[in-house]
């Protein structure tokens, strides 16, 4: 939480290394840290997948002035994807930064001091993989059987090295760009292999569930591919190459709450 643009290189260096969308979009960014947003704290409607859940669930996560979905993005894809109705409060980053993450901390709302928060049932739950995973088993549409929820969960596991990676590059130094954009292909290859060996059904998800939508290995890589794509590190015509990761990610981006959001946001 609380990104920082620091370089003073960095759009240079992204014009110059062919991140024609990133440029833009951190300036975007730039601009905007002198005019904090005021928090907004708006209401979903998704319709039948809130049924079984006890409670309406409310959704905290940063006001991002980026069009990337980040690790928040993860779970609200999810959220939307399964057609869970939801509220969303969404928290300028420099209220976060000031005393509010330090009062989530203190007040044990989430001792690890990140977002996003899910509050259900009078919890407050932090880990985004994890709150997927527990929304999966509400809603009754875990995979078929336990192998694939097992592919769920080894490629969610593999995929916050590949986020963290990302994370780092976007706001590193030139160097850190140059050097992920290199090792972007690799990342490519290692999830088309993680696909193709645990893919457990007929595709185009890693397991087949009683909803037949992605789960949340598949809402974690979804999210990833998006905003590679989105600050112009990677194009859909390049994901291609990589059959499994394209299927998916076009299968994913079509269900009506993710097409809806995204399409709203598409640079």
């Amino acid at each position: 939480a609380g990104f920082q643009v620091s370089n003073p290189g960095l759009l240079k260096a992204a014009r110059s290394e062919g991140c024609t969308r990133l440029a833009p979009v951190l300036n975007r960014f730039k601009a905007s840290k002198s005019h904090a947003p005021q928090r907004i704290l708006g209401l979903r409607m998704m319709g039948a997948g809130s049924d079984k859940l006890g409670s309406k669930p409310k959704f905290t996560y940063l006001d991002l002035p980026l069009p990337i979905s980040a690790r928040g993005g993860v779970l609200r894809f999810f959220m939307l994807t399964h057609s869970i109705e939801y509220e969303e409060n969404l928290i300028p980053r420099d209220e976060w930064t000031g005393t509010m993450k330090s009062d989530y901390i203190k007040s044990g709302k989430n001792p690890c001091g990140q977002l996003p928060v899910l509050e259900l049932e009078g919890k407050d739950l932090g880990q985004h993989i994890a709150t997927c995973r527990l929304l999966a088993r509400k809603l009754e549409t875990l995979s078929s059987d336990p192998f694939g929820d097992y592919a769920q969960d080894a490629v969610a596991d593999e995929y916050q090295k590949w986020r963290n990676d990302f994370v780092g590059a976007l706001f590193g130094s030139d160097e850190d760009k140059v050097a992920y954009k290199k090792s972007l292909p690799d990342w490519l290859k290692l999830f088309e292999a993680l696909f193709g060996k645990y893919m457990h059904g007929s595709g185009p998800y890693l397991s087949e569930s009683p909803s037949r939508k992605g789960l949340w290995g598949d809402s974690a890589i979804f999210s990833l591919l998006w905003d590679n794509m989105q600050v112009g590190f990677a194009t859909e015509q390049e994901l291609q190459e990589f059959p499994k990761l394209s299927a998916m990610f076009k299968a994913y981006g079509a269900t009506e709450g993710v097409k809806s959001w995204t399409s709203a946001r598409q640079k």
